[in-house]
């Protein structure tokens, strides 16, 4: 009896278990449902969502009237300064020639204004035409031929899959002929790299340490203002060959 009343015991442990795990299961898709369904679309329809530069981790919400104005003087502030419009023919011409996509651009406030940030993690789409003919060996997209509410589109890898293999070359370059890019830095420990040496040659060639100052500065539109026709003359130096091969190895555990 004692053998039988454990088994009963362990039963209804076990049932009970199990219809505690299923609400659960339950309420977690009610919340997903209440936040995806109903939540989310009704604040979409009224607030633009975002974070900002000062906020720190705070979101805030923008009436979509509003944020408009925002964004279409920061349109019309990039067309005039840097950036133009380009053809459909045009900008399909470029796309077609090269193994990567554009990078989708977004605005985040800031203390006056927008900034414009761009994502070049994110694989780019524009809509196909039947007209349009991929030149042969090009192989930076595929064709969605499905049909949908969108249409039919063209999708093109993100910019830092089609640069990477640059980017390895570069930095390769770096670590073997650091002179011929100069002071350029990649990440936060190549910062570190180049400023422990001059504090350590510092500490030792005098006996009392200097003033040493920080300056931090901001410089307005510095990306924007960069020639590009310059900077496209001194990578021709930089690069000293004409190809490179680069490997990519993987382990598996």
């Amino acid at each position: 009896m004692v053998g039988g009343s454990v088994n009963i015991s362990a039963r209804c442990n076990t049932a009970e278990n199990a219809k505690i795990t299923l609400k659960n299961k339950l309420f977690v898709c009610w919340i997903y449902w209440f936040f995806s369904s109903l939540i989310t679309p009704i604040l979409k329809s009224t607030f633009y969502v975002t974070e900002t530069e000062a906020g720190k981790q705070d979101i805030f919400y923008y009436r979509k009237q509003n944020w408009e104005k925002l964004t279409q003087t920061a349109v019309s502030c990039m067309r005039e300064r840097s950036y133009r419009l380009l053809d459909y023919k045009y900008l399909r011409s470029i796309l077609f020639k090269r193994p990567f996509g554009f990078s989708k651009v977004r605005f985040r406030p800031k203390g006056k204004g927008v900034r414009a940030l761009a994502n070049m993690k994110a694989a780019s789409s524009i809509p196909a035409d039947k007209k349009v003919i991929p030149l042969q060996g090009s192989s930076s997209f595929h064709f969605n031929g499905m049909q949908n509410n969108e249409g039919r589109k063209y999708f093109f890898k993100a910019v830092n899959n089609g640069l990477r293999d640059l980017s390895a070359v570069l930095k390769g370059i770096q670590m073997n002929h650091p002179h011929l890019l100069g002071s350029s830095v990649s990440c936060y420990d190549n910062v570190y790299e180049k400023l422990a040496p001059y504090i350590i040659g510092l500490k030792n060639r005098v006996k009392f340490m200097p003033r040493a100052y920080v300056v931090i500065c901001d410089v307005s539109k510095a990306f924007d203002s960069i020639d590009q026709d310059k900077l496209l003359q001194v990578m021709k130096d930089v690069m000293m060959n004409g190809q490179y091969l680069t490997k990519w190895s993987s382990q598996v555990i």
